[in-house]
């Protein structure tokens, strides 16, 4: 059986740029833009059983709005946006500063979100993003732009 040679992918971003367009906001005016909950999010938090289940839904339903992606194990969350939305489900500093959010716990949350959200997972859209990609990249000058 031969073995398959694959050209190494393209680095279109410097890891600066990936930062910057993947990190979660810990500022205020971008938090106030991007993760203000509204009743409808609230009773669906609330409807999680104890504080971490609760802030990490709510965490997780964010990130998903905004950057748009999962959360990861490693990923480093700033205090200032978990205390910012911790406030907003009726949380107190000493409640969010004691947060853990387990994998198992994230993937439920995940299916439960797509479910209520219709959040759509990549695979099942990309034939259509990268349709609409590639008209938008004939005119764009830069990657980062993308």
């Amino acid at each position: 059986m031969r073995e398959r040679k694959y050209m190494p992918r393209r680095i279109v971003l410097t890891k600066r740029q990936r930062e910057s367009l993947l990190s979660l906001p810990a500022d205020t005016e971008s938090m106030l833009q991007h993760y203000v909950l509204n009743d409808e999010d609230l009773f669906i938090i609330n409807a999680r059983y104890g504080i971490n289940n609760r802030l990490g839904f709510a965490v997780l339903l964010c990130a998903l709005r905004y950057p748009g992606r999962y959360l990861i194990a490693n990923d480093i969350l700033p205090h200032k946006l978990l205390l910012f939305i911790g406030e907003q489900i009726g949380l107190t500093e000493k409640e969010v500063s004691g947060f853990t959010y387990k994998p198992a716990t994230r993937y439920e949350h995940l299916k439960i979100l797509l479910k209520n959200y219709d959040f759509k997972v990549f695979h099942t859209c990309a034939p259509d993003l990268i349709s609409w990609l590639k008209k938008v990249a004939i005119k764009t000058r830069s990657s980062f732009e993308l």
